[in-house]
């Protein structure tokens, strides 16, 4: 037996079609009900399979990791470690010579602009009493 559904009612109800039978709700409760389980399942199912992975990669890890081993790699760090910071003290040192650089250009340029003021201001004073 298919039931009709109930339209609801805004208000309007000349153009609103009432209808006697009882509407079934559950119809939607059931639908929303399953989708949401299909979504928690997903979400589940995608935290199993990432846990499984990291398990796999944990038990695939070489376990006879021996303590030479990790002073070769402690000391690769420590060379790659050093190298970095020589390099970032060169850019700095690079950096500052552009910035001492820069001021001293600046400080020229203001000179130069004061001087020229000044001759301007001279060749002014001399058209005037020509």
């Amino acid at each position: 037996m298919v039931q009709s559904l109930k339209l609801p009612d805004f208000g309007n109800n000349a153009t609103t079609d009432k209808c006697d039978e009882p509407v079934d709700d559950d119809i939607f409760k059931f639908k929303m009900s399953s989708r949401t389980s299909v979504v928690i399942g997903f979400i589940f199912g995608i935290l199993l399979g990432s846990a499984f992975v990291i398990y796999l990669k944990l038990w695939t890890m070489d376990s006879t990791f021996s303590t030479q081993e990790a002073q070769i790699l402690r000391k690769q760090f420590d060379l790659a470690n050093m190298e970095a910071m020589d390099e970032s003290a060169e850019w700095r040192m690079k950096y500052d010579m552009e910035v001492d650089r820069s001021k001293r250009f600046k400080t020229e340029l203001e000179q130069v602009k004061k001087t020229l003021a000044s001759v301007k201001l001279k060749l002014e004073k001399s058209h005037k009493y020509s």
